[in-house]
Order: C-alpha cells, then structure tokens, then sequence
C-alpha cells in the first residue's frame, strides 16, 4: 500500500512538472509570439494615406491657378483638378481611380527622390511657380514634404554647371576653363510636373482640359 502510494505521488509531482513546464512555455513563448503577431496585424490594418498636390500660380495671363490633387484612403483613390481664371471663374473636376494609381504614383515619385527635393530660386522671367506636396501616414509613420520652384524645363537642361574651388597659398589659383564642374541640371522637377499633368484616367483628363478651356476663354471674354 505504501509502495503504491509512493508511485501516484510520484506520477503526481511528475505531471505537475510536466504542467508547470507548458505554462511557461506558453507564458513566454506562445503567448508572446500571438502578442507580437497581433501588434503586427494591427499595423498592417491601421488605415494608410497619400496625399499628393501640384499648385501652379500665374503671374500674368488669363489664368490665376491651377491645383492637381491626388488622394489614397486606404484604397480608395481620388483626384482632382481646379482651375482659376483671372475673373473670378472656377472649375474643379473630380474621379475615382483604381486603388494602384496613387500608390503607384507615390512609389515612382519616391523611387525617384521627391523627398529629396530642395525649392529652387525663381527663375528671371519666370511667369508659373510650382508648389509640390508629398504626404503620407503608412503603418503609423507619418511625414510630409513640400518644395517650391518656377521653370522646370530651365531646371531640367539649362541649370548651368556649379564649380566649387579650394584656395591654397601653395597651388595657382585653378584655371576655370579647365575645370570640370558639376552639373546643375535636374529633370526630376519637370519629370514630377509632366506625371501630374499626364496622370488620370482618360474621362479626367479629357474632363480636366474642357475645364481649362473654359475658364481660359471666359477670362478672355
């Protein structure tokens, strides 16, 4: 009797070992592993957006405005167009898009360096100023990124050369017609400007270009 006692005490302690050792593996492995997979599907289900915008400002002529936007809510895509004339009179187009057109958009745009991109100085003559806007809030990091510039076709190939010299009281200064230099063109500010102005669905776009024809003619009316 004492010898079969002796043994389910020992089977006792030995499946409360056994207990004791799945609870910990649960407590710190297990259960931190599903906390960690629902931390992660909380971000991958946390709401998203991308907003880009174009603003083109006129000095002169029969237009004051013209704005591109472009819009992604966790797929569900817009964008739209308003011009502005001299007058007073304004059109505005709308339209939904694919839920990849913006986010297809925002990743050339980015793969390109958009967010790289500095204001440039008004160019002498210049009559259109730009204003770019890139914002965005993916998987709870969030940043946002503006720049301002006039003439990107003149930014694109005739920005010049840029030559950065060092004196030294042992070396002739350099002669500047054998240096090199390093070029100042960029073509992604005109690059950027031709994606807004190509970018919609061909309703937009024609919609987009009767607005502006409108306006233009009612300005000169």
């Amino acid at each position: 009797m004492k010898h079969l006692l002796s043994r389910v005490t020992r089977d006792i302690g030995f499946v409360a070992m056994i207990l004791l050792f799945l609870y910990g593996a649960w407590h710190y492995g297990v259960r931190g592993d599903l906390q960690k997979f629902d931390q992660v599907q909380g971000v991958l289900s946390a709401p998203s957006e991308l907003h880009l915008s174009m603003a083109i400002s006129y000095r002169t002529g029969p237009l004051v405005a013209e704005r591109y936007e472009m819009s992604d809510l966790s797929g569900r895509s817009e964008a739209i167009y308003t011009v502005e004339g001299r007058n007073g009179v304004r059109a505005t187009v709308h339209d939904t898009l694919r839920s990849v057109d913006v986010p297809a958009f925002f990743d050339k745009a980015k793969a390109e360096g958009v967010k790289e991109l500095a204001s440039k100085p008004p160019v002498k003559g210049a009559n259109e100023r730009y204003t770019i806007r890139v914002a965005s809030s993916i998987a709870g990091v969030s940043g946002s990124h503006t720049f301002t510039f006039t003439s990107p076709a003149f930014w694109a190939t005739k920005a010049g050369r840029e030559y950065h010299i060092v004196l030294s009281k042992d070396k002739p200064v350099p002669d500047l017609l054998t240096l090199q230099g390093i070029s100042r063109n960029d073509p992604r500010y005109l690059h950027l400007v031709e994606g807004f102005e190509a970018f919609g669905t061909p309703r937009f776009l024609d919609g987009k270009a009767r607005a502006r024809a409108a306006v233009v003619s009612r300005a000169h009316a």
